[in-house]
């Protein structure tokens, strides 16, 4: 009995060894997916934006006319628009990198860290949610940016889920910095439906929603 119930322990490790190789090459594979995407997208935008500062110096030259401000406001804010894609491709190269070795923590400033998250969930929270974003100034935090980043993404994209399906009408999501002596504290709060206490344990299982 005891050798039988020894090899079922075996049996089981050997599965969750297994699930978890899986799951980690296909975390790479979408890392690898959305790097070569970034890339992809970042040649052409290059062209749009170059024509854009193009067509802004050549209106420059125009005589004045009725619509002269119009179109200058709205190539102005084309290229904003086109500025913001830009630095979303540039954020989700920097986030979607594959390191062979993890880097250490070191001191680094949160706001930028947030910024590029929030800059990346925007995609999705600005037609759901309003959101709110605090980040004081507070002294340097001991983390890994690029693992900051993700943790932070991931709580903003799963509160818009969260939001989403509970069917919550006037969503909201915030983002606040605290410090707390020799702590900061960053918290995300949202007013979805919160977590059932059955899916309490399975928090922290890979691909689990």
């Amino acid at each position: 009995t005891r050798a039988e119930a020894e090899q079922l322990l075996l049996q089981q490790s050997l599965r969750e060894s297994h699930e978890r190789a899986l799951r980690s090459e296909r975390l790479a594979q979408v890392g690898r997916l959305a790097a070569g995407v970034a890339h992809e997208v970042r040649n052409p935008l290059a062209y749009v934006q170059a024509n854009l500062r193009f067509l802004q110096e050549e209106w420059k030259q125009q005589p004045a006319g009725d619509n002269c401000a119009e179109v200058a406001d709205a190539l102005k804010e084309t290229v904003q628009g086109v500025e913001r894609i830009h630095q979303i491709v540039k954020d989700l190269t920097v986030l979607s990198r594959a390191e062979d070795t993890p880097t250490p923590p070191v001191p680094c400033s949160l706001a930028p860290i947030i910024d590029s998250s929030v800059r990346l969930a925007s995609v999705r929270l600005k037609s759901l949610v309003k959101l709110s974003v605090e980040v004081p100034e507070v002294p340097l935090a001991v983390a890994e940016p690029r693992r900051l980043g993700q943790v932070l993404l991931n709580l903003l994209l799963n509160a818009a889920d969260a939001i989403e399906e509970g069917k919550v009408n006037d969503g909201r999501v915030a983002v606040k910095v605290e410090w707390t002596g020799t702590r900061v504290r960053v918290l995300v709060e949202d007013n979805g439906p919160g977590i059932a206490p059955e899916n309490q344990s399975k928090l922290f299982t890979t691909f689990f929603t």
